[in-house]
């Protein structure tokens, strides 16, 4: 705390770190939990936290003029349009009912889909010389995605329950259409959902560290049908309040 507050960069921009005693303080005290076991009370806890939390809120303000409760990981996406993809599908999941949260699920799968197939193609698994039945070279090509997306640091078995939640996307040849596979049951759809879109998101933002860049390159026109399909379920929940509510004026 102190050396940041000696930061030269900042001193020129005559910005001041807000509460650094009280910051410095609670530093004291987890030094003292990690290297004395020094136990702590759980008012001390309290005021750590509310005192984070301040430090957070106008430090945030101070040095980037940022909103710390409005920043969101959605927002490091660096391809625009990979960013709006994944918008819409908070959007349709947000509506709240289950063919809206299957709809952003989809949403999800085809953003994931996308990004991975905009890899390098050096990439990509391209059998030659390779005499074996369709089946086995569909197996190796399994295999040799599988090894890519572990080899980026992906944990295989939160991408396995991924793909079996979401409902798989198939895009044509040219990407400017998709069909949408029926969703299996759910357990708990918004929190299903909330994970699998942190799952997306947290990949494509470690794909982009590790420089794959991560992009849409298909054709607008799949956009745009996920624009038109929440355009749908928005009209058509709109259609069913409106029923709702004169059904209730009536009983009235």
């Amino acid at each position: 705390m102190k050396l940041i507050g000696k930061d030269k960069a900042l001193q020129e921009k005559g910005v001041l770190l807000p509460l650094v005693s009280e910051i410095q303080k609670i530093n004291d005290r987890r030094n003292l939990t990690q290297h004395l076991a020094d136990p702590v009370h759980e008012d001390i806890l309290e005021e750590a936290r509310v005192y984070t939390r301040r430090f957070l809120e106008e430090s945030f303000v101070s040095f980037f003029d940022i909103d710390f409760w409005a920043l969101d990981d959605l927002m490091y996406i660096e391809d625009e349009k990979l960013r709006e993809l994944l918008t819409l599908a908070r959007k349709h999941a947000g509506i709240g009912t289950e063919d809206a949260i299957t709809s952003g699920l989809a949403i999800l799968d085809l953003a994931f889909q996308v990004a991975h197939s905009s890899w390098p193609k050096s990439f990509g698994f391209h059998p030659r010389n390779v005499e074996a039945s369709e089946s086995a070279i569909e197996e190796f090509r399994g295999l040799h995605r599988d090894l890519a997306l572990v080899g980026t640091g992906i944990d295989l078995i939160r991408y396995r329950y991924f793909t079996a939640m979401t409902p798989t996307v198939t895009l044509n040849a040219i990407g400017s259409k998709y069909w949408v596979r029926v969703l299996r049951n759910l357990s708990d759809p918004p929190e299903d959902y909330r994970w699998a879109e942190q799952f997306v998101i947290e990949t494509l933002l470690n794909w982009q560290e590790q420089g794959l860049a991560p992009r849409f390159y298909v054709e607008d026109s799949v956009l745009q049908q996920a624009k038109d399909h929440l355009a749908a379920i928005e009209t058509k929940l709109q259609a069913s309040t409106k029923g709702d509510d004169n059904e209730q004026n009536e009983a009235d």
